[in-house]
C-alpha cells in the first residue's frame, strides 16, 4: 500500500514514509499466503434498484465505491432528510485531503425511463426523484441522470454537493415514440399541432425538474475522469430553479446551466456565482409538445465571465443583479428591464425582432450591437460607464431609440439632460444611424425640454446589492386573453394612426411614422411574451400566435424539429431556393449527415464527426447554423461561442415586410388558412399554370399530393390545425418552391 489518510498528522499526509512501508513488508513477509489471497481492498456493493414507491425517511445510505441507485421506469424514489454519500466520509467534511477520496466515490442515481400506470381509475406517473426536506446527496462521481426518459426532478430544501455533475437529464420525446402511448389512457386533445399526440395530460404531464430552496454546490476533488463541463444539463425538458444557489468552488472553467427544447426559469433570489459560463439556452421547438423560452427573474449572476448566453427565440430578464456579460444571438423576441449589469457587457447579435431595453442600469457596462436590430427600443436607461452603447462595425444600422415626440430617457455619467432623436431621413419609420465604435449618441439630438412630452422613468434603476428571495414569492404569468385584447387594441390603434398619415406630409408625416414604428415593435414585443407564457395544453394558441409572428420563427422551429427527427432530405428541400449564406452552410451539413444513412447518427457521433461538425458550425454565424451549435452545446457539451461580429442577412424576414424582401415568385392566399388555400403569382399575372402540390406535415410525411393550376383552390379541412410544409412543383418549368402554410 503506498495512499493512506493519516488525521493525526498536523497536515494531510497522502503517502506512507519509507520506514512505514519497509515496516510493513517485514510484517507482511511473516503473514500466512491464505490470509494475503483473502484480502479485499475494495468491498463490492451490488447495485440499488428502486421499483414502485419507495420512500428513504430520516435515512444516512452510506454506498459503496461505484456503486448506483437505479430507479426503474416503473419506480419512483422520495429521499425525505435522508443523506447519501459514500462509506468513510473524510474529516472535516471540507475534505483536506481531496486526492484520497477519488477510490471512494458511488456512481451515481439513474432513472431509466418514464411508466404510467391505472389502477381503479387512478393513473400514477412513475420514473421520478424526489429530493425534499433537508436530504443530501454527495461524493457522487456522475449525480443524477436520465439519459432517455424521466417523469420528474425534485429538489426542495436540500443540498447536492461535492459530485462530478449535478443533473444530466434528457428527454426524447417527441422524437421518438415514448413506451407509455402504447397504453391505453387518453391524449390530451392535440388538435392545434401537426405533431403525433404529445401525450401530454393530466395523468401525463411534461417531463419537468424543478429545483427550490436549495444549494447546488461544484467543490473541489479528483475524479477518475475528466469533470464534465455543464453541471445542470437538460433537454427536451422545463427547468425551473427558484431561491436556490449555484455555486462553483472549483478551480475549474465550468458552465452552471445548459438547457435546450424547453423553457428556463430562474425565479426569486436565486444566484449563480463563479462560473465561467452561468447559464447557456439552447434553441427551441415551437409547438404544444414544449413550452419555450428563458426567463430570468429576480435573481443574481456573480463572478461569472459570460453571466447569460441565450440562443432561444424568447427572452425576459428582469429586476436582475447580473455580473458578467449577456449576449443574444439570432432571432429572438427579447424583453431586458429593470435590471443591474456590471463591469462587461450586454450584446446583442441579429435578433431581427422586438428589443426592449427599458430602465436598465449599466455600470461600467455597455450595450454592443451587431447585425440587424432593427426593431429595437432603448429607453430610460443609465450608463456610468465611459461608453454607453457600441454600434460595431456594421456599415448601417436602423434603429428606432425613442420617437420624436417624447424624449428616449436615457442619460449618462449622472447627467440629468435626456434626449430625443429627430433627423429627416426617406427611411422612416428607422433612420440609419452610422457611428460604428463611438460613444452613445442621437443623431440631431434635442434636449428634453424641446420634446413635446417627457417619458416617464424610474427615479433609481440602479440597485446595490442583489435582490434578495420573497417567502411569499408568486411566478409571473400572463393572461392570455389580456395580451390578446392589447396586440387587437395596438393593431386598431396603428390602422387608425396609418389612415391619418396618408394625409400628412413633412415633419408631421415624419412623426406619425416613427410612433407607428414604435407601436409595432411594443406590438411584436407583447406576441413574444405570449408565447414565452403560453402553457403546452392550448395547441390552438400557439397555432394561432405563430401565424403572427416573425415568418422565420415557425421556419427555424420547423428546422430543428427536422434535424432532431433526422429528416434531413425534407430540410434540403426546404432550404433548396434559399440563398442566405447561412442556410447554405446548414443544408451542406444536413446533406453530409443524410448521406450517412444512419437513422441515429445525431446521438452517436464519432470524435471525427463531431469535429467535422463543429467546423461547420464555426464557418458560418446566423439562425440556420446556429442549430448546429445548439445541438452541439446540449447534447455534446461542445461550445461554439458567436463570432464578434457577423455580417448582416442578405434578406429581412420580418413579417411585416415580408411581401417586400422575400422574393417568392408563388404566394399561398391565404395564408393563414382555415383549410383552403391556392398558389397565386406575385406579380400579379393571372395566366394559370400546371402545377404539383405535396403537403407535408413537420414530421415530413406527406399529406397530400395533387395535380392540378395555379389560382385552383387546394382544400385539406379534414387535417388538424397547424404548421405544414407546401411544396409546389411548376411542371413547364420545372421550378420547385417551398413555403409554410399555417392551418386553423
Amino acid at each position: 500500500p503506498v495512499k493512506n489518510y493519516m488525521s493525526y498528522y498536523a497536515a494531510c499526509r497522502s503517502e506512507f514514509t519509507q520506514c512505514q512501508i519497509s515496516l510493513m513488508h517485514d510484517i507482511l513477509d511473516n503473514l500466512e499466503s491464505d490470509l494475503l489471497i483473502s484480502c479485499t481492498p475494495n468491498i463490492f456493493c451490488a447495485d440499488i434498484t428502486i421499483m414502485g414507491n419507495v420512500e428513504w425517511t430520516d435515512e444516512l445510505r452510506e454506498l459503496c465505491p461505484h456503486q448506483k441507485i437505479i430507479i426503474s421506469k416503473n419506480g419512483s424514489l422520495t429521499l425525505n432528510n435522508t443523506t447519501i454519500t459514500v462509506t468513510q466520509v473524510p474529516d472535516p467534511p471540507s475534505i483536506q485531503c481531496t486526492s484520497l477520496l477519488q477510490p471512494n466515490l458511488w456512481d451515481g442515481i439513474y432513472i431509466e425511463g418514464k411508466s404510467i400506470e391505472t389502477e381503479n381509475n387512478q393513473t400514477e406517473v412513475f420514473g421520478n426523484l424526489f429530493v425534499l426536506n433537508h436530504s443530501l446527496i454527495e461524493f457522487a462521481e456522475n449525480g443524477i441522470n436520465a439519459p432517455v426518459r424521466f417523469g420528474s426532478i425534485i429538489v426542495a430544501n436540500s443540498l447536492i454537493r461535492s459530485c462530478g455533475k449535478i443533473i444530466d437529464a434528457r428527454d426524447v420525446w417527441p422524437f421518438s415514440l415514448p413506451e407509455e402511448s402504447e397504453s391505453s389512457f387518453s391524449y390530451k386533445n392535440n388538435s392545434g399541432s401537426s405533431f403525433p399526440p404529445c401525450g401530454w395530460s393530466l395523468n401525463n404531464p411534461p417531463p419537468t425538474i424543478r429545483i427550490t430552496n436549495s444549494t447546488i454546490s461544484s467543490d473541489e476533488f479528483e475524479l477518475g475522469h475528466a469533470r464534465p463541463i455543464s453541471q445542470i444539463k437538460v433537454s427536451g425538458s422545463e427547468l425551473y430553479i427558484n431561491n436556490t444557489d449555484i455555486l462553483n468552488n472549483t478551480n475549474l472553467e465550468l458552465t452552471a446551466i445548459n438547457q435546450a427544447k424547453g423553457k428556463l426559469s430562474i425565479y426569486n433570489g436565486s444566484k449563480v456565482n463563479g462560473f465561467a459560463i452561468g447559464l447557456t439556452k439552447g434553441t427551441d421547438i415551437f409547438s404544444s409538445c414544449f413550452r419555450r423560452g428563458l426567463v430570468v427573474k429576480k435573481s443574481s449572476f456573480l463572478n461569472c465571465n459570460k453571466a447569460i448566453e441565450n440562443n432561444s427565440a424568447l427572452l425576459l430578464l428582469s429586476d436582475n443583479y447580473i455580473d458578467g456579460s449577456v449576449e443574444t444571438n439570432g432571432m429572438c423576441y427579447q424583453s431586458i428591464q429593470k435590471n443591474k449589469f456590471l463591469g462587461s457587457y450586454l450584446k446583442s447579435q441579429s435578433p431581427i425582432e422586438s428589443s426592449v431595453f427599458q430602465d436598465n442600469c449599466f455600470e461600467n457596462s455597455h450595450v454592443s450591437i451587431e447585425g440587424q436590430n432593427n426593431n429595437t427600443l432603448l429607453y430610460c436607461n443609465y450608463w456610468d460607464s465611459d461608453v454607453a452603447v457600441d454600434i460595431g462595425t456594421v456599415a448601417s444600422l436602423p434603429m428606432a431609440w425613442g420617437d420624436v415626440n417624447t424624449s428616449s430617457g436615457n442619460h449618462k455619467n449622472g447627467s440629468s439632460t435626456m434626449y430625443c432623436y429627430y433627423q429627416e431621413s426617406t427611411n422612416f419609420p428607422h433612420y440609419v444611424l452610422n457611428i460604428p465604435e463611438e460613444d452613445f449618441d442621437y443623431i440631431g439630438k434635442i434636449e428634453a425640454k424641446f420634446s413635446f412630452s417627457a417619458r416617464e422613468c424610474l427615479e433609481d434603476p440602479c440597485p446595490t446589492i442583489p435582490p434578495a428571495p420573497d417567502p411569499v414569492w408568486d411566478d409571473p404569468s400572463e393572461n392570455l386573453d389580456d395580451l390578446d385584447d392589447q396586440i387587437q387594441g395596438m393593431d386598431d390603434n396603428i390602422a387608425v394612426l396609418e389612415s391619418e398619415y396618408t394625409y400628412l406630409t413633412g415633419e408631421a408625416a415624419q412623426k406619425k411614422l416613427e410612433t407607428i414604428s414604435q407601436l409595432k415593435i411594443q406590438r411584436n414585443a407583447i406576441i413574444g411574451k405570449s408565447l414565452l407564457f403560453l402553457e403546452t395544453d392550448d395547441s390552438l394558441s400557439t397555432s394561432n400566435l405563430l401565424s403572427e409572428a416573425d415568418t422565420l420563427l415557425p421556419q427555424l422551429s420547423q428546422l430543428n424539429t427536422l434535424w432532431y427527427l433526422h429528416k434531413f432530405s425534407v430540410i434540403n428541400s426546404l432550404l433548396e431556393f434559399n440563398n442566405l449564406d447561412d442556410a447554405s452552410v446548414f443544408n451542406e451539413v444536413v446533406s453530409w449527415l443524410d448521406e450517412k444513412q444512419d437513422s441515429t447518427i445525431l446521438f452517436s457521433l464519432t470524435d471525427l464527426e463531431l469535429d467535422t461538425l463543429k467546423e461547420f458550425a464555426e464557418s458560418s454565424f446566423g439562425d440556420y447554423t446556429n442549430i448546429v451549435r445548439s445541438f452541439l452545446q446540449s447534447e455534446y457539451d461542445i461550445h461554439v461561442p458567436w463570432a464578434d461580429t457577423i455580417e448582416p442577412r442578405s434578406i429581412n424576414l420580418s413579417k411585416k415586410e415580408s411581401k417586400k424582401t422575400i422574393t417568392f415568385q408563388y404566394s399561398i392566399v391565404p395564408n393563414p388558412t382555415t383549410g383552403c388555400f391556392s398558389i397565386e403569382s406575385s406579380d400579379g399575372k393571372n395566366a394559370k399554370q400546371p402545377i404539383i402540390i405535396t403537403v407535408y406535415n413537420l414530421n415530413g410525411i406527406s399529406i397530400l399530393k395533387k395535380n392540378l393550376f395555379t389560382f385552383e383552390p387546394i382544400c385539406f379541412t379534414d387535417f388538424n390545425a397547424g404548421i405544414y410544409i407546401v411544396k409546389t412543383q411548376f411542371e413547364k418549368s420545372n421550378f420547385i418552391d417551398v413555403q409554410l402554410l399555417v392551418k386553423q
